[in-house]
Order: C-alpha cells, then sequence, then structure tokens
C-alpha cells in the first residue's frame, strides 16, 4: 500500500529569523503534534522542508509533509496552546497545497543513475 500525505506551505514575512523557526519546529512545534488516532483518521509522519537557497523567498519558505491513514487532515493539530501562541507569534502564513499518495513502482526500487 503506498503512503498518503499532505502538504503544507509555510511562508514566514521577510523581517523573521527562518533559523529561529525553523529549530521551533523542529525542537517544539513537531513533537507537539498530535499523532494518536483520531475518528477520522491518524498521522503517521512528520518532515519540514527548507526551500534553498536558490529559490525565490528563500529566506522564510517550508514546506510541512504531513503521512497520515484514514481522512486527510486539514491542518496539524497541536494542543499546546503555548506551542500554538509561539507559532503565530513568527507571523507564518500556512496554506494547504494538498494531498497526495506515493507512487512506488510494482518491481520493486529503481536503480541509482
Amino acid at each position: 500500500m503506498s503512503s498518503r500525505h499532505v502538504s503544507f506551505e509555510i511562508l514566514l514575512p521577510e523581517a523573521a529569523d527562518a533559523k529561529a523557526f525553523e529549530d521551533f519546529m523542529t525542537g517544539s512545534y513537531l513533537p507537539a503534534v498530535r499523532v494518536s488516532p483520531t475518528r477520522t483518521g491518524q498521522v503517521t509522519g512528520l518532515t519540514l522542508w527548507r526551500r534553498l537557497d536558490d529559490a525565490p523567498q528563500a529566506n522564510g519558505d517550508f514546506l510541512l509533509d504531513v503521512s497520515y491513514v484514514g481522512a486527510p487532515p486539514r491542518r496539524p493539530i497541536v494542543d499546546d496552546p503555548t506551542v500554538t501562541a509561539r507559532f503565530e507569534g513568527f507571523g507564518a502564513v500556512t496554506r494547504r497545497l494538498g494531498t497526495y499518495s506515493e507512487c512506488v513502482p510494482s518491481h520493486g526500487n529503481l536503480p541509482l543513475a
């Protein structure tokens, strides 16, 4: 069975400290995301990606990839109001990009070039 993912684009204001945001996300936010089962599904994995310097808006451009089973989450659920307030304090704009399923070759792994 292939993995299912929902992706969220996270954009920071120009004045925001992207490294501080990255540290907060990996140290506080991601560990606080609810991964226990809900009545509609369960988050099974989280990956935060930061856009490389060769792209537009490189300073504050992130992608949050959420693996799940069941219904796709509309947003990550964080029950800790302190973590939520810190996230909001960065002034980030979050946009849900859509849901995706992993495409896996039927014959196994692809050879590396």
